[in-house]
């Protein structure tokens, strides 16, 4: 069984590869669309520091029109999700659920925050990076537990 510690460094160690593959993918996506892509997963946040398969096939009711294009909508956002995600390296297990949010603000600045979160004890533990037009932000360190959602 894994502690606290050894969970957090094993997710802070994927995301110290992860994170600039992201930045790099999401500054892709919004020269090709013009916003950054939202990531809604699935899964189950993990427990215990398990590997966990993440699940992406989500579509953010906002974005329904954007992913349209004459396919099936739920086909058509999965294929973006692998798309955005795809030669990024990512593996195909990670040791947190991981959620991107994207936001446009009145002056026009357009962001995204990525947070990954994990699970010990039935207390939720998170980390969350911001970007805001390419640059970043913050990038936070782990929040107290929290009682997972029931």
């Amino acid at each position: 069984m894994a502690t606290l510690l050894n969970i957090k460094k094993a997710v802070n160690d994927e995301l110290a590869i992860l994170w600039p593959k992201i930045q790099q993918a999401q500054e892709a996506w919004r020269t090709r669309t013009g916003t950054y892509c939202q990531v809604l997963p699935l899964s189950v946040v993990p427990d215990d520091g398990q590997d966990t398969a993440p699940d992406y096939s989500s579509c953010p009711s906002d974005q329904y029109e954007l992913y349209r294009e004459g396919e099936e909508l739920l086909q058509r956002w999965t294929g973006i999700a692998s798309d955005l995600f795809a030669g990024l390296g990512l593996p195909v297990t990670l040791k947190a659920e991981l959620r991107v949010d994207v936001y446009q603000i009145p002056e026009g600045v357009h962001g995204y925050r990525a947070t990954v979160r994990v699970s010990k004890g039935g207390l939720v533990y998170s980390r969350t990076a911001h970007v805001e037009d390419g640059a970043e932000v913050t990038t936070g360190a782990w929040s107290e537990g929290e009682a997972a959602p029931e």
